[in-house]
């Protein structure tokens, strides 16, 4: 087995590991990509047979295993390892959140009870069709700040799953931290509409 050296005296996990920030950041950017593919192949795919999805999928040493494939030496492979579940579960829920708002913004059942609601509130001053566009504008601009997370998951679309394509996509216009970023600010304005009452978290289903 390959010996693996660290900087014990570093301030951060990065520097202990002796990795540069540039290659710190395309190793979380691969846990972002792989997490995203599984979250998105299951939900297009599969729906609401969750537990039909591969295992490669949809638990997270699948995901692990997909994700090591991007690191280049053993201590790569150490670091992916010791940082994944952290950043995986981060992502899980983030992705989980989204598709559930989507989700509402199309429900049926729901804009029903909001209608109801809001001409009890409104008391008939506003027509159906004016409720709607009230909701649709709120909902709007509560998650106006998930726009750069929207984005983010087009680009691992538009790769065609393709982690190279996407890395090049990214490396355009953003900084090396990109993926990461979008992922620890979107999951705070997912805890302030959480907290607004907008919807409830979601629980992490992962196995493993």
């Amino acid at each position: 087995m390959e010996k693996i050296l660290f900087n014990h005296d570093a301030a951060g996990l990065r520097e202990s590991f002796m990795l540069s920030e540039e290659r710190s950041d395309k190793l979380q950017a691969a846990i972002v990509f792989e997490s995203i593919v599984a979250h998105t192949i299951i939900v297009k795919d599969y729906g609401h047979d969750h537990d039909e999805a591969p295992r490669v999928l949809r638990t997270k040493t699948g995901v692990l295993s997909r994700t090591l494939q991007y690191a280049m030496d053993e201590r790569e492979r150490l670091f992916l390892s010791f940082i994944f579940i952290n950043r995986h579960e981060a992502i899980n829920n983030v992705m989980a959140a989204l598709t559930a708002l989507e989700q509402s913004m199309t429900d049926s059942n729901l804009r029903e009870k909001l209608l109801n609601a809001g001409e009890e509130a409104f008391g008939g001053k506003m027509t159906s069709e004016e409720l709607l566009k009230h909701f649709e504008d709120t909902m709007r601009k509560k998650t106006r700040p998930l726009k750069p997370l929207q984005k983010l998951v087009r680009q691992v679309e538009n790769s065609n799953y393709d982690f190279h394509l996407f890395n090049a996509m990214i490396d355009e216009d953003e900084s090396s931290g990109y993926a990461m970023e979008v992922i620890e600010e979107s999951l705070e304005v997912l805890k302030n509409l959480s907290r607004s009452g907008l919807f409830k978290r979601p629980e992490n289903e992962d196995e493993d």
